[in-house]
């Protein structure tokens, strides 16, 4: 996955990049944005996931006015790294699941909830996820958004995946935004199962939520990476490049022979999971990348 143009040169990944006139230098120099160089055309796309935002879930420094406030300086980040950094003024968005908490999916749920699950949906969910969005429109001509739910939609652990309340919050926040956006300028892929397998920018993705990787001597990193070797086996026609996923609450990257992993952070501080299961104490973080071709 290519990085952003404001953290590497763009000699490095550009192969057009040498073959600029003097003009386009100036260009530049003068921080315009150029879409071509030496003639030749490019086209870049942002992206960025949201996963494990947990709407509902109360720690010492994480409700849903926080939650609120972070989604809010998130936007302002894109949209100020897009003015330099996107040609294509398209986003895609990569909802990797766990944007709800849930109800009863551990022993003590209840006491760490501000609402229960349909209070999430419409209370905070919806508003805050619909605001963003919002947002991203004003910049952005095009907004595709890709989503597959996570284990903490559902109301226990006991649930089917068929009746994940995250399903039908993606159905519910499609309406608004086609309603306030209009259907020319957005594209939404809700997908029914564990993964979607999505092109952006004519490049393969697999998106998963991740819950399903196993840990060992727990950590999941190396499960992941069996995972992904046995999923490009099992979709030998999708020729994915990169497996998008969440749930671990620790961002992460791992390159492996013919795939590139990334792990997606939480919005959510005051995290005792991810400090007591994977012994880190996380900074809230979600990633936001430039994607090239």
């Amino acid at each position: 996955m290519e990085k952003s143009r404001g953290t590497i040169n763009q000699e490095d990944y550009n192969p057009y990049w040498k073959t600029r006139t003097k003009k386009e230098s100036d260009r530049l120099e003068r921080g315009e944005y150029l879409c071509s160089v030496g003639g030749n055309k490019f086209s870049e796309e942002a992206c960025i996931v949201l996963s494990d935002l947990h709407f509902g879930r109360r720690t010492l420094t994480y409700n849903q006015e926080i939650s609120g406030k972070r989604l809010l300086t998130l936007s302002e980040k894109i949209l100020v790294s897009s003015d330099t950094l996107v040609c294509d003024k398209t986003i895609n968005i990569l909802m990797l699941g766990d944007i709800l908490d849930g109800q009863d999916i551990f022993p003590s749920h209840a006491k760490e909830s501000e609402s229960h699950l349909m209070g999430q949906i419409y209370d905070i969910a919806l508003p805050q996820t619909l605001e963003f969005i919002l947002r991203l429109s004003r910049y952005f001509d095009k907004i595709r958004i890709f989503c597959v739910a996570g284990n903490h939609g559902r109301i226990s652990k006991a649930s089917s995946d068929e009746t994940n309340f995250e399903n039908m919050f993606y159905d519910i926040l499609r309406s608004y935004v086609v309603s306030e956006i209009g259907k020319e300028k957005v594209f939404f892929k809700i997908s029914p199962q564990w993964y979607s397998l999505v092109k952006i920018n004519n490049h393969g993705f697999l998106l998963t939520h991740g819950a399903n990787i196993n840990r060992h001597l727990n950590l999941p990193f190396y499960g992941m990476r069996r995972m992904g070797m046995e999923w490009q086996c099992s979709f030998p026609l999708a020729r994915w490049e990169y497996l998008m996923m969440g749930h671990h609450h620790v961002p992460a990257f791992i390159r492996a022979s013919s795939y590139d992993i990334y792990v997606n952070g939480s919005m959510m501080s005051g995290d005792e999971w991810a400090r007591m299961v994977m012994g880190e104490r996380i900074q809230p973080s979600q990633i936001f990348f430039v994607l090239y071709t």
